[in-house]
């Protein structure tokens, strides 16, 4: 959906207003809410680790990865690129 659409706040707030629609519940998040509550806090830790740097500060050991991942486009897509099955570039898995 996120690729048809393209944009990504347009598709997280539908997300969320399909999921709350009916009578007031307790409920676990979706798989999907929880995607975009890891990708808010790694983008508010990725503005604190630029803050650090910025400031001189020497960043932690523990968030370079995050900052490898950052740096290499990783971050901020919403989806992770998959390698294609050999072949399948087509709509439909007859085409194959």
């Amino acid at each position: 959906m996120r690729r048809v659409v393209g944009d990504e706040d347009a598709c997280n707030k539908a997300i969320k207003k399909e999921l709350e629609k009916g009578p007031l519940r307790v409920r676990v998040l979706s798989r999907e809410e929880l995607k975009m509550e890891i990708k808010k806090y790694k983008n508010i830790s990725l503005r604190i680790v630029k803050d650090f740097q910025k400031t001189g500060n020497k960043v932690p050991s523990y968030v370079s990865g995050l900052v490898k991942e950052s740096a290499a486009g990783g971050l901020g897509e919403g989806l992770k690129k998959e390698k294609s099955d050999a072949g399948f570039d087509g709509d439909s898995m007859f085409e194959v």
